[in-house]
């Protein structure tokens, strides 16, 4: 088994490629995500903000989410068809978001 993750950073299209998935038969579970610079920014630690991260708590009023969508697929055959389908629904994915799949070892409470 494999779990597969993918974070597109445009909301609508992310929104898109989830109905295309379900309508393909996955079946999976969404998480919001924030990157680590957005964490840092909105972090109310004491310590100083370097210049930069100062002006971008100035310029950026919320912190940027995105749903990061997780997916439990039978084998590996499941992995590369799915990464097929967002690779062939983004056409490129460079700078739009990214996926990644690691094995799991068991999963339990739910049917695969």
């Amino acid at each position: 088994m494999y779990i597969f993750v993918t974070i597109i950073y445009n909301n609508e299209l992310m929104h898109k490629l989830m109905k295309k998935i379900y309508e393909e038969g996955y079946r999976g579970s969404i998480l919001p995500t924030m990157g680590l610079r957005s964490a840092l920014l909105c972090s109310t630690d004491d310590e100083p903000a370097p210049i930069f991260g100062s002006l971008s708590k100035l310029i950026e009023s919320e912190p940027t989410q995105h749903p990061a969508l997780f997916i439990i697929l039978k084998n590996a055959d499941k992995v590369e068809t799915l990464k097929q389908l967002v690779k062939d629904y983004l056409k490129e994915l460079k700078g739009k978001g990214f996926m990644f799949a690691f094995p799991v070892s068991f999963v339990e409470g739910i049917e695969i």
